[in-house]
């Protein structure tokens, strides 16, 4: 029996700012009575739909990427119509790859509603039944009020914040070659500044993550520019980039409370994992080359990685784990570098193809 007044507390939570989209399925599942609900993120540029969430009977995991013209459902939500059947057997043109696989699973009749936030972002919410008739129809009008809020709950993603690098070098070319492998890699932010008061201007307010530099700037021994900045309140650590290790250029670098050394000759390989690795406490120091290149996962990022790929947002993972979504959004950063990945479904599937997980 439908319960309208579930979806009024579901509305309320989402208009509350929670966004654990795993209650909202359950919710939405108790509520209409359905067999199945999912709900499902569109990337338009891609032409591909993603299903971040899912409750009920088993058929599509949160993670699973698919190409938009493989289902009818979410061909019809890109393009912002509701699409509801009270029979999947009598549907004329129900019968791309995944409408197909729907029914073989036992699904008799459906629903999609678009969801359109207006930054941007695309979504479908699903409904699937065990039975004919009209009952799709009934739990599209239920849930239509949910529309509004899980559009908002869509805007705000559960993406890994760039790692936000302030790159202190006088000279214009390196300095904007560092900043640019940087951002190359899709995980840091860069700004450059060419002078100690360049760079102080970033101030707590605007403090980076990470802060680059060599051993001198503008004239000035590491030691004087650092302490200026750390007076103006910028009190990110530190990782030099320098041409050598001789002499005492490493001494003065941790001197100046440097969290690590890089040697300019070995950016290309090092610059990012280094970065990566201060912006999470660390030090980076110049040790053997394999230990500049390790790529193996550590256990928390393999806990972190468990839990992408049993479809958990990072709220979730954060209150499983027992840490702080920055602390669960910087481990999958991490991995994702190792992994060389940029979205979770590529991430849980190149883990699996290395044996990283069953």
């Amino acid at each position: 029996m439908a319960q309208p007044e579930r979806i009024g507390e579901i509305e309320q939570m989402l208009a509350d700012g929670e966004t654990n989209l795993a209650e909202v399925a359950d919710g939405i599942l108790e509520a209409v009575g359905a067999a199945r609900v999912s709900i499902s993120e569109i990337d338009l540029g891609d032409d591909a739909f993603e299903i971040i969430e899912a409750r009920g009977e088993v058929l599509l995991g949160p993670g699973t990427r698919f190409p938009l013209g493989t289902s009818t459902h979410h061909r019809s939500a890109a393009a912002g119509k509701v699409f509801v059947s009270s029979d999947f057997d009598q549907r004329r043109g129900f019968s791309r790859p995944l409408d197909r696989i729907v029914r073989e699973h036992g699904f008799r009749s459906g629903a999609s509603l678009p969801l359109r936030h207006e930054k941007g972002r695309h979504g479908a919410l699903n409904l699937h039944f065990d039975s004919t008739g009209s009952t799709a129809t009934d739990a599209c009008a239920l849930v239509e009020p949910l529309r509004g809020v899980l559009s908002l709950a869509l805007a705000q993603p559960d993406e890994i914040a760039p790692t936000s690098v302030l790159v202190c070098h006088d000279d214009p070319l390196i300095g904007h070659g560092i900043a640019r492998l940087l951002e190359e890699t899709g995980l840091a932010r860069a700004s450059i500044a060419r002078s100690p008061s360049d760079a102080a201007l970033s101030g707590p307010l605007r403090a980076p993550d990470v802060v680059i530099g060599d051993l001198a700037l503008g004239g000035r021994r590491i030691d004087a520019w650092i302490g200026e900045l750390r007076a103006a309140g910028v009190d990110a650590p530190l990782l030099v980039i320098a041409p050598h290790d001789g002499g005492d250029s490493l001494g003065v670098a941790l001197a100046a409370g440097a969290a690590g050394f890089v040697l300019r000759a070995e950016v290309g390989d090092a610059l990012s994992l280094a970065v990566d690795a201060v912006s999470r406490g660390q030090s980076w120091l110049p040790r053997s080359r394999a230990r500049r290149q390790e790529t193996a996962l550590t256990p928390r990022e393999l806990d972190v990685l468990s839990c992408l790929d049993r479809g958990m947002r990072f709220r979730q993972i954060a209150d499983g784990l027992g840490i702080s979504q920055t602390t669960a959004k910087t481990h999958a950063r991490s991995l994702f570098r190792k992994l060389g990945a940029s979205s979770r479904s590529e991430a849980t599937y190149t883990a699996r193809q290395r044996g990283l997980l069953g």
